[in-house]
């Protein structure tokens, strides 16, 4: 019985430089050592920006912040507002600076899949007067080539008073 396979060339869009049909029923996807160092690169570059993102949030680097976007970027958060222009949601943060004594995020997670990362973080927020909160949240980002063109922020505060809200709580017991 005589195998053929037929190379096929398919477009650069799908990332897919070569597939082989053998005997008319399989389709096997094949990559270079190359084309996977090629990807390799690509979402660590991705997830290095994203971080990178953060990072000049703590320092309000804003301008840098700016520069890592399309100029079309939009926020989404999980208020109800809806989506929101990078910029806005930048002028806004920056008008709240003033306040922050200190700001630290701690990424637990981060997942990559050009395009796009998920991060799992937790911002630290202490503000002038003494308040302190912890804000989980997961954050989306979507980039175009190499900048920011959206993202999603899930979050939810938690004050930071060293317990956790209901952690200590039994069955049946309310909450203060």
């Amino acid at each position: 019985m005589e195998v053929k396979t037929t190379v096929y060339e398919l477009s650069q869009y799908t990332g897919i430089r070569r597939a082989a049909m053998v005997s008319g029923v399989s389709l096997r996807t094949m990559c270079s050592v190359a084309e996977q160092r090629e990807r390799a690169e690509m979402d660590s570059e991705l997830d290095e920006k994203a971080t990178r993102f953060l990072r000049n949030l703590e320092i309000l680097d804003f301008d840098s912040m700016r520069a890592m976007c399309t100029d079309t970027a939009v926020v989404w958060h999980n208020d109800g507002t809806g989506d929101q222009p990078i910029a806005e949601k930048l002028s806004r943060l920056e008008s709240l600076s003033g306040q922050v004594l200190s700001l630290e995020y701690e990424i637990v997670r981060q997942f990559c899949r050009p395009p796009e990362v998920l991060q799992q973080n937790i911002l630290r927020l202490r503000l002038e007067g003494g308040t302190a909160s912890e804000i989980h949240s997961a954050t989306y980002f979507r980039f175009d080539g190499s900048l920011i063109d959206r993202m999603e922020e899930y979050t939810y505060t938690v004050p930071s008073t060293g317990r956790r809200s209901g952690a200590d709580s039994g069955p049946g017991e309310s909450r203060p």
